[in-house]
C-alpha cells in the first residue's frame, strides 16, 4: 500500500496536479494529465487552457498555479523556452505551499537544466536548498536533489558533490523511479566526459523510458545517443538512433523535436525523401522566425 501510495505522488507531481484543487479545474486537469502521458501534447494544451479559464471562474488561486506550472512543462518539453519563463512568472510565489514551491523549484531547475544553462540552475538550487527538509515529500525531495546534481556536474565545480547528491536521492527515491534516476546518473556521466557509462545509462533510461511510457524522455534519450554513436564515428547506428527519435515525436506530434531528431538523421541519410518531406511540412506549420531557429536542440 505505500508502495502504491509513492508511486501514485510520483505520477502526480509530474504535472503537479492536486485533489485539492476545485472541481471544474482538477476535471480539466486530470484529462490534461492523462493525455499528457499518452504523448498527446496538442490535447494536453487544450485541456489546461481549459483548465485554467475554470480556475480563474471558480477563484481557485492554488489551482490556477498549478495549471501553470504544468504548462510551462510542457513548453519547456516543445523548446519553447521564452514561453515557459514567461509562464513561470506570472506565478506568485506568495500564493505557493511548501509542495507547490518545491514543485515550482523542480520543474525550474529541469528547464534550466535542459538548455545547459547549469551555472544558473545551480544557482538557483542554491538560493533554494534552505527549502527542502525532513517533512519534504521524498519523490520531490529526491527529484530536486537530482536536477541539482545534474547542474551541480554541468559547472564542473565539484565531481564529488553530485555523486553525495545521487546518493542521497536514490534512498529518499527507495527504488520507486529508476528511469529518473538512470537519467540523471546518464547526464551526470555525460557531464563529466565518461561517454561509455553515459550511453550504457542512457541506454537503461530508454528501456525504462519505454516500459513506463515516457515518450518524451524515450526522444531525448534517443537523439543523445545518436549524438554520441556519431561522436563515436558510427553513423549508421546515430542514423537508427535518430530515426527512432523522429517517428516518436513525430507520432506526438510537436514539431521542434521532431525536426531536431529529423534533421539530424538527414544529414546522414539525405536520401530519405518521405522524412525529409515530413521536415518541409513541419515547418510550414511553425511561423518564418520559429523555422529557421536553431533546432540543434538540448545540452546533455
Amino acid at each position: 500500500m505505500v508502495r502504491h501510495s509513492r508511486a501514485l505522488l510520483l505520477a502526480m507531481l509530474v504535472l503537479g496536479l492536486t485533489w485539492a484543487q476545485a472541481a471544474e479545474t482538477g476535471s480539466f486537469s486530470y484529462r490534461a494529465h492523462k493525455m499528457y502521458n499518452d504523448g498527446r501534447y496538442p490535447e494536453s494544451i487544450r485541456l489546461l487552457q481549459k483548465a485554467l479559464e475554470a480556475s480563474a471562474k471558480e477563484a481557485d488561486l492554488e489551482g490556477e498555479n498549478r495549471v501553470i506550472m504544468d504548462m510551462a512543462q510542457i513548453m519547456g518539453h516543445l523548446y519553447k523556452y521564452e514561453k515557459a519563463n514567461k509562464l513561470f512568472e506570472t506565478i506568485r510565489p506568495s500564493s505557493l505551499n511548501p509542495v507547490a514551491t518545491l514543485s515550482l523549484l523542480r520543474m525550474q531547475l529541469e528547464l534550466l537544466n535542459q538548455q545547459g544553462k547549469y551555472a544558473e540552475s545551480w544557482a538557483l538550487f542554491d538560493s533554494k536548498q534552505g527549502l527542502l527538509n525532513d517533512d519534504s515529500p521524498e519523490m520531490l525531495h529526491g527529484s530536486i536533489l537530482l536536477a541539482a546534481a545534474v547542474a551541480n556536474a554541468g559547472t564542473g565545480a565539484d565531481v564529488s558533490r553530485s555523486g553525495k547528491m545521487v546518493e542521497k536521492a536514490t534512498d529518499l527515491l527507495d527504488d520507486e523511479a529508476p528511469g529518473m534516476l538512470s537519467l540523471a546518473q546518464a547526464r551526470i556521466a555525460d557531464l563529466q566526459g565518461d561517454l561509455a557509462q553515459a550511453t550504457k545509462l542512457y541506454e537503461t533510461t530508454l528501456k525504462n523510458a519505454q516500459k513506463s511510457r515516457k515518450i518524451w524522455i524515450a526522444g531525448q534519450v534517443l537523439i543523445r545517443l545518436g549524438q554520441l554513436a556519431q561522436k563515436g564515428t558510427d553513423s549508421l547506428l546515430a542514423s537508427e538512433y535518430y530515426l527512432r527519435a523522429a517517428k516518436l515525436y513525430m507520432g506526438m506530434g510537436i514539431d521542434r523535436p521532431f525536426l531536431q531528431a529529423a534533421e539530424a538523421y538527414l544529414a546522414l541519410q539525405p536520401q530519405d525523401e518521405d522524412l525529409a518531406r515530413a521536415v518541409h511540412n513541419s515547418k510550414l506549420r511553425l511561423n518564418p522566425a520559429e523555422a529557421i531557429a536553431d533546432t540543434t536542440g538540448n545540452a546533455p
